[in-house]
């Protein structure tokens, strides 16, 4: 039988319909900085991410966070978006000095804190005066 004129054998040999994935909007998160003298300390809000989906790497002198968020399921239709959907995304140049084996990192409530020590030679020190001779 010519598949032109059964409908049902031509729907089958069609290929299949192939979604393109757009890329994620990725938000540069809101970030404050603090320096003490032991250590900065960098303050990021990233709404709706838990510690599981957040990546921290450092290339280089480059600290970078990326944070992909899950779109949830609504089930009403949406009227307005203001909202990040993709994640967030935020590179740092790190100044020199910073001990990189001991950064750490903590996210909780939608904020992440992160610690980035001084080195030893990086940290103030008082030079003691000595009575001349």
């Amino acid at each position: 039988m010519n598949t032109a004129q059964d409908p049902q054998k031509h729907e089958a040999q069609l290929p299949q319909k192939v979604e393109r994935q757009r890329p994620r909007p990725y938000a540069a998160p809101r970030v404050d900085v603090y320096e003490t003298k032991d250590a900065y300390q960098v303050v990021a809000d990233v709404p709706g991410v838990s510690e599981r989906s957040l990546e921290i790497t450092i290339e280089k002198d480059t600290l970078t966070i990326e944070a992909p968020v899950e779109p949830t399921r609504r089930e009403h239709r949406l009227r307005l978006a203001e909202s990040v959907g993709g994640g967030f995304l935020r590179s740092f140049a790190l100044p020199d000095g910073i001990d990189r084996e001991r950064i750490s990192a903590t996210v909780r409530n939608g904020v992440l804190r992160l610690t980035l020590p001084k080195s030893e030679a990086m940290r103030p020190r008082k030079i003691v005066v000595q009575p001349g001779a």
